[in-house]
């Protein structure tokens, strides 16, 4: 059997990939993987955020453009930070931080809402298709009439 817990212990490290695979193969069990301490508390940093977002403004996005909107708001705060002369790195990891949880809610709500497709067919019909020039002229082309 192969141990997990000895050896690199991140995804991002080639051979901890490698040994969680064959753990997994070898005895289907859920690997232990430990992040690097400092990215687990961002992570845990970004899943507050996200929390305290959800709290605030409670449903999903009722749109793509609403959570892009949303999104962007978030990025351009920060670029604001990072355009600010006197960087304070603390405002700007706090906006790093939003535009992460954020960009998970945009996952969640958009991307990932079960049948998204099918619900905006029902709401609104099939997506209207714009006719291509080469369409419109087939079109005019077989009204000729031919002596």
């Amino acid at each position: 059997m192969v141990n997990t817990r000895s050896g690199p212990t991140c995804l991002n490290e080639e051979p901890a990939v490698v040994v969680v695979l064959a753990h997994v193969i070898e005895t289907g069990d859920m690997p232990i993987v430990l992040m690097p301490p400092r990215r687990s508390l961002v992570s845990r940093e970004v899943e507050i955020e996200l929390a305290n977002a959800r709290a605030q403004h409670p449903g999903l996005f009722n749109s793509a453009h609403e959570g892009f909107a949303v999104l962007k708001e978030e990025v351009d705060e920060l670029w604001e930070e990072i355009k600010d002369r006197n960087r304070d790195m603390a405002a700007m990891r706090a906006e790093a931080i939003q535009v992460a949880a954020m960009a998970i809610r945009f996952v969640e709500d958009v991307c990932d809402k079960p049948d998204a497709d099918a619900t905006r067919v029902m709401q609104l019909g099939p997506k209207p298709t714009q006719p291509s020039p080469y369409s419109l002229g087939r079109a005019l082309y077989s009204r000729q009439v031919t002596p």
